[in-house]
């Protein structure tokens, strides 16, 4: 059967074994990433292929292996820096074994998501990765059976596989700063369902404890809708109202604490003497914020390693036991916001 194709011809096993000094079987075992072959062996053939801009017909090659060396991702939101930039990391690791990915951004509504599993399921996805969201994840809702790995969203079967930063002891290490430094410790959080929004407010309650302090509605500040210029208005107000206190705000995302400067700002207040912010991601714009954000860092290279690392083994080896819990730890990165 022929499988590599140019546009204007058709080109055989025997042809690229030819090219490459090899034997068919090892072109075959190179080009659907199976089987035994050295270093040198998968660069010579792959460079004949690239050479001659040779591509494998996907299609045949899927009905024969039973794989389709594609793997779903799921996101709730690719505007989101930390999920962004987890799904960059992780494409990027797939790609290096073999591996492409379809990404689908659900915008956090339901009946997208469900589209988009449809649609993974119907193109025989090897895998899929679930990241974030409003519920636990059941993998019993896919039709097919296939390898499943959820990022910061709670599986709701016992054989998923779980990947996260240690949220918890993030937010405990970055409330205790606030208090250490004499801050009436305030965090603030879009209202919205998470696993890790739940761990973060967990270990910031946590942090209130060990120092005797009572947590009261006074020490949280929610977001109710979800925009900008409703969040703007929101803080403010609260701002406003808690003028007689040294606020500490613990920003459950760097996205929050950068609304929150923002309006620190516009009511004169300085940071950090008469206010402290600590965000939590440590993204891109993190250093770049007046003054610099004081935040909590998700290694999310780590994240995207596991991910890949643990999801091509589910998939190459589905009867090896894998690590079902995995947490990956956090840091503070101190800066001048507290």
């Amino acid at each position: 059967m022929k499988n590599l194709e140019t546009k204007s011809n058709k080109v055989s096993l025997k042809e690229i074994a030819r090219l490459s000094g090899v034997s068919i079987a090892t072109v075959s075992r190179v080009i659907n990433n199976t089987g035994r072959f050295s270093e040198e062996t998968k660069h010579r053939v792959l460079n004949i292929v690239k050479k001659n801009n040779y591509r494998t017909n996907t299609l045949a090659r899927s009905l024969r292996t039973k794989h389709s060396n594609s793997i779903g991702i799921l996101v709730p939101d690719l505007t989101n820096d930390f999920f962004s930039k987890v799904v960059q990391e992780i494409e990027k690791n797939l790609f290096k074994v073999g591996y492409s990915t379809i990404i689908c951004d659900t915008q956090r509504d339901p009946d997208m998501e469900n589209y988009y599993l449809n649609t993974l399921e119907a193109k025989s996805i090897d895998a899929l990765i679930v990241i974030s969201g409003d519920h636990p994840f059941d993998s019993d809702s896919l039709t097919e059976k296939v390898p499943v790995l959820c990022i910061d969203r709670k599986p709701k079967n016992k054989d998923t596989i779980f990947i996260s930063s240690n949220h918890k002891t993030g937010a405990l290490i970055a409330t205790q700063r606030l208090i250490d430094k004499g801050y009436f410790p305030v965090y603030v959080s879009p209202d919205h369902v998470s696993t890790s929004r739940a761990s973060r407010i967990s270990g910031f309650k946590h942090a209130l404890e060990l120092n005797s302090i009572q947590f009261t509605q006074s020490n949280s500040l929610e977001l109710k809708a979800p925009n900008q210029e409703s969040y703007d208005k929101t803080i403010e107000e609260f701002l406003q109202k808690n003028k007689d206190k040294r606020l500490g705000l613990f920003c459950l995302s760097d996205y929050i604490a950068a609304i929150a400067i923002r309006q620190i700002h516009k009511l004169n207040l300085k940071i950090p003497n008469e206010i402290g912010v600590i965000g939590f991601d440590d993204t891109k714009y993190a250093s770049l914020l007046n003054p610099s954000l004081t935040t909590i860092h998700q290694d999310t290279s780590k994240i995207a390693e596991l991910s890949a690392k643990t999801i091509t083994k589910m998939i190459s080896s589905p009867s090896t036991d894998v690590k079902k819990n995995i947490e990956v730890p956090v840091t503070l990165v101190a800066r001048e916001s507290a």
